[in-house]
């Protein structure tokens, strides 16, 4: 969680690579390297709140600069494709695909609707990830939800 939080993939892709144990947490329930290494190492451990580095990874970029942005786009990517639990609801019922229609981040949503994510499922408000980007008028993420849907 803290190599995601801060945007350095090298780091996440080094942990990942080495299989470092990610279930050590921080007073957050955050995982936190500690330097040992576990036969299985988990991206998709969750904090308190239910996020997984995947949904922080998305959340945050809505946070930082321009820099960090970038990075965290590339976690996000990175993380899709190496993540087993793409459509793993948090604490308030929402998705990796819920966060990127709600953050704007056309590429993940792409990324994640490439990946076969469920787009029937709903958050805490009723509400699938289509619903959300209607409500927001976000057109260019309607078409490719609704497109992916056939």
């Amino acid at each position: 969680h803290l190599a995601v939080s801060k945007g350095d993939i090298k780091i996440v892709k080094a942990l990942i690579a080495k299989k470092a144990d990610v279930h050590p947490t921080n007073e957050r329930e955050e995982s936190q390297p500690s330097g040992s290494i576990s036969e299985n190492a988990s991206i998709n451990q969750a904090n308190k709140d239910g996020n997984t580095p995947l949904h922080l990874a998305i959340f945050n970029e809505g946070y930082f600069d321009f820099d960090f942005l970038t990075k965290a786009n590339n976690i996000s990517l990175f993380l899709i494709d190496h993540s087993s639990e793409l459509n793993r609801q948090n604490n308030d019922g929402d998705t990796a695909l819920h966060l990127a229609v709600l953050a704007n981040e056309l590429e993940i949503v792409k990324g994640l609707i490439a990946k076969k994510v469920n787009l029937s499922l709903k958050n805490r408000d009723n509400k699938t990830a289509l619903e959300l980007a209607a409500e927001q008028f976000k057109l260019r993420k309607i078409f490719i939800l609704l497109t992916s849907e056939t």
